[in-house]
């Protein structure tokens, strides 16, 4: 989570403009690795925000790539993050989203000739895919393999591109970048939360986002810091509460 999975939480925290989740609860284990490591090669996390939960995970013992990426799936449509695609839920009169089959009784849903439209409008994005996929880009594919969309350089490239030049422009307008010191540290939370519950065998954890600890649990409250050596440990009792 730490590593692969903070790109998917900074994206997330980006595009929804939150702090940081309220409950959070993790499984995994070492399944497939057999060495003396701890990191979790099979890890899914499951967070609870103000109004919406977010499903995230790691799989580093299997190769397959889901052509998606990641997805935020909201009440009328998705939007995928990373080609900026936006895939529209359609809506109609309920009684055709019925299952039909043969036999049905008499007296069941009186079918009609309404025509689903989309909630929202529709949107291609930049990248590559079928009408559920983000592209190569959004699947982590390799940096400049199998074509680009502009000028042969890939979506991936585009991206990494775009987040040099606003550090660039950022650095002469004096401006905050898109992904600053702040985004940093509470996507930093946000993983280590998810493995602090995956330590405490899948214990669901309560957070509080503004003031930053753990609610009710004094383990997992303790395991927010580390024992630092002296002096550093009276420094760091000075400046956050622990």
């Amino acid at each position: 989570m730490t590593n692969l999975g903070a790109h998917s939480v900074s994206a997330f925290l980006l595009v929804m403009g939150v702090k940081g989740p309220t409950k959070v609860v993790s499984f995994g284990g070492r399944f497939t690795l057999e060495d003396d490591g701890e990191t979790p090669d099979l890890q899914e996390c499951l967070y609870e925000f103000p109004g919406f939960m977010l499903t995230t995970g790691v799989r580093e013992a299997n190769g397959y790539r889901d052509s998606t990426g990641s997805v935020i799936m909201g009440d009328k449509g998705n939007l995928l993050i990373g080609s900026n695609q936006v895939v529209p839920e359609m809506h109609g009169d309920p009684v055709n989203q019925i299952p039909r089959f043969m036999g049905h009784p008499t007296g069941g849903p009186v079918y009609n000739d309404t025509k689903a439209v989309p909630w929202i409008e529709a949107q291609a994005g930049a990248g590559r895919g079928g009408p559920g996929g983000g592209g190569r880009a959004a699947a982590g594919g390799a940096r400049g393999a199998e074509g680009g969309e502009s000028g042969g350089e890939s979506m991936e490239d585009r991206m990494f591109n775009a987040n040099k030049r606003d550090w660039i422009n950022c650095i002469k307008s004096r401006n905050r970048p898109f992904c600053d010191l702040d985004m940093g540290h509470r996507t930093a939370v946000i993983c280590n939360l998810g493995n602090l519950s995956l330590r405490l065998g899948g214990r669901t954890i309560r957070w509080d986002p503004e003031k930053e600890v753990v609610i009710g649990d004094k383990e997992a409250a303790a395991m927010c810091t580390k024992q630092y050596r002296a002096p550093w440990d009276g420094v760091l009792r000075s400046l956050v509460k622990v």
